[in-house]
């Protein structure tokens, strides 16, 4: 499933908040923190998640980092902030 919203065509979602599939068996919420191209050309997003979330039987706090592939991100939303 591709994500419904990109803003540009490069695929760097540095600070958009997304949903994610994480290997295949848990959703995953939060910002990311940075995006990479990896080698073989596919993208790479790291994700700071911003709910608990369930790998299995194993909770994963507020807060952890999860690795997710362009793929597999759903849905993406800028966030501005203004000061």
């Amino acid at each position: 499933m591709r994500c419904n919203y990109n803003a540009g065509s490069n695929f760097d979602r540095q600070g958009q908040w997304v949903i994610a599939k994480y290997l295949d068996s848990a959703w995953v919420t939060g910002i990311v923190q940075e995006t990479r191209v990896k080698y073989g050309g596919k993208v790479q997003h790291s994700i700071l998640s911003d709910s608990p979330t369930y790998i299995g039987e194993e909770l994963r706090e507020v807060g952890c980092t999860f690795l997710v592939e362009e793929e597999f991100v759903t849905e993406a939303q800028a966030l501005n902030f203004v000061l």
